[in-house]
């Protein structure tokens, strides 16, 4: 049995986004803001448009998925529906998640829920959410500073992969349909983001020629944590810092595990040679996973810390 609840929730974020998204798009493509503060206004209105059309897509997967401190017994509608009697009075409950009596979960903390479902553009996106996180908070306090080159371009970018995802997965009430335009906006900042990579790759080559050979080829720095990795930098082969995540791997039995690094971007001091997404580490022949097994023992310790602390 279908689950109305779910249908209907999904069908409204689901219009809610697309009205902000449309009205975002028609701004770009046909009049591209100029000054700051419209730049800004756009910012804001392709974050709001993104965040309701993630929302749109989990409401339909769970309700539960998108909102915080749900009362017992709205949990356990949502979550078993299917076994609710008839005589169990759901149209009032429904009507309260449509009007958002509850509270709902900001965009940094459904993202993980997301990409669940999506795990092959997880490690794609990743940097353009990081983007849209970072600069969603200063829109909606009015103090987004400046703001650097292809910015807005990277969110409008992110905007138009999503909603074509989300609308091509079909599971949501996301009625989305690319134009020609947004298909134009993709071609030509791929085209774009390729061209720049090879002139920051010739650049990188420039500046390595005049690296002493005790400096380019330095001892990796310390780094703490899950998100950054070393690696040898493939134009002065110094030691770079790639961001990313770290995630365990278990076989088919479950039984043997590996601890794997998914690089989404770089950054080498030396020569200078910054990469801002999956596609141009490709670009640049810089590997997207690395092993990082032999830190298991210290990811199980600190995962066991974390759990005692909670």
């Amino acid at each position: 049995m279908e689950k109305k609840a779910n249908r209907e929730l999904s069908q409204f974020l689901g219009a809610a986004a697309l009205g902000y998204l449309d009205l975002a798009f028609a701004r770009t493509f046909e009049k591209p803001p100029e000054d700051h503060g419209q730049k800004q206004a756009l910012i804001g209105c392709f974050a709001a448009g993104i965040d309701l059309a993630l929302k749109s897509f989990l409401a339909r997967m769970n309700p539960i998925l998108i909102f915080r401190n749900l009362p017992r017994e709205v949990e356990a509608y949502l979550a078993a529906s299917d076994e609710v009697p008839e005589s169990f009075q759901s149209n009032a409950m429904r009507l309260d998640l449509r009007d958002f009596v509850f509270e709902m979960l900001p965009l940094k903390k459904i993202l993980p829920a997301f990409c669940v479902f999506f795990p092959k553009e997880r490690q794609r996106l990743r940097p353009y959410f990081r983007l849209l996180l970072e600069l969603h908070p200063q829109v909606l306090g009015g103090s987004l500073g400046e703001i650097r080159p292809l910015e807005l371009e990277r969110v409008v970018y992110l905007a138009c992969r999503l909603a074509g995802m989300i609308a091509q997965d079909g599971r949501a009430q996301f009625s989305f349909l690319p134009s020609p335009k947004h298909v134009q906006f993709v071609r030509e900042y791929d085209a774009v983001r390729e061209k720049s990579v090879r002139a920051r790759i010739v650049a990188a080559k420039e500046k390595a020629r005049s690296l002493k050979v005790d400096i380019a080829y330095n001892d990796p720095g310390v780094v703490d944590g899950w998100e950054t990795f070393e690696a040898r930098c493939p134009i002065c082969k110094n030691w770079g810092f790639l961001s990313g995540v770290t995630e365990i791997r278990c076989d088919v039995s479950g039984e043997k595990e590996s601890l794997e690094f998914l690089s989404d971007s770089f950054d080498c001091d030396a020569c200078g040679l910054k990469l801002d997404d999956l596609e141009e580490l490709i670009l640049a022949d810089i590997p997207a996973t690395h092993d990082r097994s032999a830190d298991l023992a210290r990811w199980h310790q600190e995962n066991r810390a974390k759990t005692d602390e909670s």
